[in-house]
């Protein structure tokens, strides 16, 4: 992932008024007490309830995120994400950011900020990377394109180790079938077949700058014979691309026309789509910001 300084926060304020110019004072010594800083991060989803925090004892990933970072500047502060991912999806690389006390600014440049964090951490989530921003940078807002990687396991036999990091298919499937389908998911589209019905973004049309698939080698995690999806695009709807595969693997494995997804993207249809694919094959892979 790449990042770089934002446009510097403009301050707006009037002579003219006392009040004015008495909030502007309280905020400029708020902001002189703070840094903003970005953390890359990643995490092994596999134990955790999604990346937001939520009401009871769930386990998730900013929980245990600020609940570290809390203790490092022993004071409460909250994190901002790139964006949420669900129970059991995991995160190569996942941006996030914080307002934290200057006094914390020597740890960041000895980096000695990383240590401290991850020794607070529990192993399924790391730091990698610490760096401060600019004031108005925002994890989320601030976001150019986002690659996402979705594994399937089309060995005969379930590599154990792979159990929770990909989808495992023991079906037949035709794989040039699937690969006409992909093509149409290229550009810009209409994905609201494709993302929950229980979404509350304002608009359900995204880009998708890739969409193409791969092959991986299992490496040390056995002779498993992996299939890869990548999806690169200017944002993502809830569930979108594990609805994408579970659509692709219906035209896979059960004869739907290739052309479903391209009519799914003109007329949005979602009972013609296929099921929401397992969390456990997705992986949020890059994270692209302006330099």
């Amino acid at each position: 992932p790449r990042g770089g300084h934002e446009p510097a926060l403009v301050a707006h304020s009037s002579s003219r008024l006392a009040s004015g110019a008495f909030l502007g004072g309280l905020l400029k010594q708020a902001m002189s007490t703070k840094v903003r800083v970005k953390f890359y991060c990643s995490y092994d989803g596999a134990g955790f309830s999604g990346w937001q925090r939520q009401a009871g004892e769930a386990r998730t990933v900013q929980k245990v995120f600020e609940d570290a970072l809390s203790r490092v500047c022993n004071t409460k502060t909250n994190v901002t994400a790139s964006g949420r991912t669900d129970a059991g999806v995991h995160a190569r690389i996942q941006v996030v950011h914080a307002d934290v006390p200057v006094a914390r600014r020597s740890l960041i440049e000895s980096g000695r900020f990383v240590m401290a964090l991850n020794s607070n951490l529990p192993g399924d989530v790391r730091i990698h990377r610490v760096e401060e921003v600019a004031p108005d940078f925002h994890a989320q807002r601030h976001v150019q394109r986002k690659t996402y990687l979705y594994f399937i396991d089309t060995s005969p036999v379930q590599v154990p180790s792979l159990r929770k990091y990909a989808w495992h298919l023991r079906l037949p499937m035709d794989w040039t079938a699937i690969e006409e389908a992909t093509r149409a998911l290229k550009g810009t589209h209409n994905f609201e077949a494709f993302s929950d019905s229980d979404r509350s973004t304002k608009t359900t049309v995204r880009t998708l700058y890739e969409a193409h698939w791969g092959r991986a080698a299992a490496g040390p995690f056995g002779p498993a014979d992996l299939k890869v999806l990548r999806l690169t695009g200017s944002g993502f709807l809830k569930h979108m691309v594990r609805s994408i595969v579970g659509t692709l693997v219906k035209v896979g494995n059960k004869g739907a026309d290739p052309d479903l997804v391209a009519r799914s993207l003109a007329t949005p249809q979602r009972h013609l789509v296929g099921a929401t694919a397992p969390s456990q094959g997705l992986w949020l892979w890059d994270i692209l910001y302006l330099t």
